[in-house]
């Protein structure tokens, strides 16, 4: 070897230590190549279905630009009712709430409905009766998302509050309602925090219940989505379809991403009252994509994993559903969403396989 390429031995150890540091950092961030990552072909359908979205200054929600020539745009906006006459601001949002709108997908003519009969069916349901129905800030149906000012058709997502003007505190909807004056009638949402300090996961959700606060909606958003009874004989088809499941993926990835809520932040509005809406097997399924969005790069890493590794998510994701499978059909849901297939392929420390095997 020649002078000028020979490394001193001061070098060399500079070297490999960099090298080593670089190792031990890429360990550290366990970076995994993404066709690495082990989906079955409905999952990596409902992912390449997914849309960038985001928020303008506003509050809006839009698509975001793909590609040098691509733009910002907007999606429909139809205000409920109740939007329209009371525009008061959140105090703080800490989760995503997730609801179905409880009608059956299709009408007696055949059609689909869409997020539009989502709207109509808010606005005429009166639970306080002064005239104005519920209100969240989406509605998602099974269509593509675009603009659809004709109102003819399905919108994909659709925005059904008026943006307040600050992008961080929406006005306040009222999607969830736990009564003032006998909270302690509706056990779920304390059973919901206990169950996840059982299991270590942090939610935003412990906080809300600790502190008292009866009033969800100042403190969360939602979106309702078309259909009834998601669970009732799952898996089937009264599932919602794979383009319905992408527009959700998209939404809470955009709401995690502007709110700072991580997948236990997003929850099931069954888990904090006594509903049937949206079920243990659509959330479950909706946290296991949120944590293939984030293995495939279509979500941040933190925002999902914090600081542990992957298969720390997977397992407790694991272990919530089987503590919470009301109908026994575990397996089923882990055939359905390939759940198995995909944590093998996870690289994993030898305490994670432990924490897996002794749960």
């Amino acid at each position: 070897m020649s002078k000028e390429r020979t490394l001193s031995r001061r070098d060399f150890l500079k070297v490999g230590t960099q090298f080593l540091g670089a190792a031990i950092l890429m360990d550290k961030l366990r970076f995994i190549p993404e066709n690495a990552i082990e989906t079955n072909e409905r999952i990596s359908d409902i992912l390449s279905k997914t849309t960038p979205l985001g928020f303008d200054a506003e509050g809006n929600l839009i698509k975001l630009k793909t590609g040098k020539n691509g733009e910002d745009s907007g999606i429909s906006l139809i205000p409920t009712y109740r939007n329209e006459v009371e525009r008061n601001p959140m105090q703080e949002v800490r989760l995503l709430v997730v609801h179905y709108d409880g009608g059956e997908r299709y009408r007696l003519s055949g059609a689909e409905r869409t997020a539009l009969n989502t709207v109509w069916g808010l606005n005429g349901n009166d639970p306080d009766g002064n005239g104005l129905g519920p209100t969240v800030q989406w509605c998602v149906d099974n269509s593509p998302i675009a603009r659809n000012d004709s109102g003819i058709g399905g919108y994909g997502i659709l925005q059904t509050q008026t943006a307040s003007g600050n992008p961080l505190l929406p006005d306040r909807g009222l999607h969830v309602y736990i009564s003032p004056i006998h909270p302690e009638l509706d056990p779920s949402r304390a059973r919901t925090v206990e169950r996840f300090d059982s299991l270590g996961i942090t939610s935003k959700l412990k906080g809300v219940v600790e502190a008292g606060i009866t009033d969800f909606n100042s403190y969360a958003v939602g979106y309702e989505q078309i259909g009834t009874r998601f669970e009732e004989r799952f898996p089937s088809d009264i599932e919602p379809p794979r383009l319905q499941f992408a527009h959700t993926l998209s939404l809470c990835i955009a709401a995690m991403r502007q709110f700072g809520l991580t997948p236990w932040d997003v929850v099931g509005h069954h888990e904090i009252q006594q509903k049937s809406d949206p079920g243990d097997y659509h959330m479950a399924t909706l946290r296991f994509l949120l944590g293939v969005a984030a293995l495939k790069g279509k979500i941040e890493n933190r925002l999902v994993f914090g600081r542990e590794e992957p298969m720390v998510y997977f397992s407790r994701l694991e272990r919530y559903l089987r503590l919470v499978d009301r109908y026994g059909i575990y397996e089923d849901w882990n055939r359905w969403v390939g759940f198995d297939e995909l944590v093998a392929s996870l690289p994993s420390t030898r305490n994670d396989r432990l924490e897996r095997i002794n749960r």
